[in-house]
């Protein structure tokens, strides 16, 4: 492929696939969209593969178009990634709130080229105060820092960084 002055240099173009499975993270699912009368309807995999049925996870949704991948979304799921998957099916169908603003995203990032796909992995545990718990919110809010995704609520995303110091990213 040749660059020419309207495309972006290689390096402006993010591969976050491969950091999040460095980190552990595997392809449990993926999104489309389905035409309907009124318009279309964003859907889940035929089968989402849970690894981690009822431990708490990380999650992240994932755009890959040739040549890049972008983390869009990271969540947490506190019961595994299929109990929260039938929450986000039914916030992605309402017309106000977070999942109307979600919604939006996923379209845009479904029309065009891209696909996305859902990457996670079991939350790791500390033990705190003699007791065993899941990092799961601190994992999300490491990821929110170092990834800044776009669907993610720009307050949390503001305080996650500000948080880590600012420069997760070296930008």
């Amino acid at each position: 492929m040749t660059n020419n002055s309207d495309e972006p240099a290689a390096e402006s173009c993010p591969n976050h696939l491969s950091e999040l499975e460095a980190a552990g993270f595997v392809h449990v699912d993926s999104l489309s969209l389905a035409a309907e009368d009124d318009g279309f309807r964003i859907q889940f995999g035929p089968a989402s593969r849970d690894r981690n049925p009822g431990h708490p996870s990380v999650y992240a949704w994932v755009v890959c178009t040739p040549g890049r991948s972008e983390v869009i979304y990271v969540g947490m799921a506190s019961q595994g990634w299929r109990v929260r998957r039938g929450q986000h099916a039914g916030g992605l169908k309402t017309a106000e709130g977070a999942g109307a603003k979600n919604r939006l995203g996923l379209v845009a990032a479904l029309q065009g080229e891209g696909v996305v796909k859902v990457f996670e992995r079991r939350a790791t545990e500390a033990t705190l105060f003699g007791v065993r718990a899941p990092m799961h919110g601190a994992e999300e809010w490491a990821l929110i820092a170092r990834f800044r995704p776009s669907l993610n609520k720009p307050t949390d995303v503001e305080r996650a960084v500000r948080f880590a110091g600012g420069s997760i990213r070296g930008d």
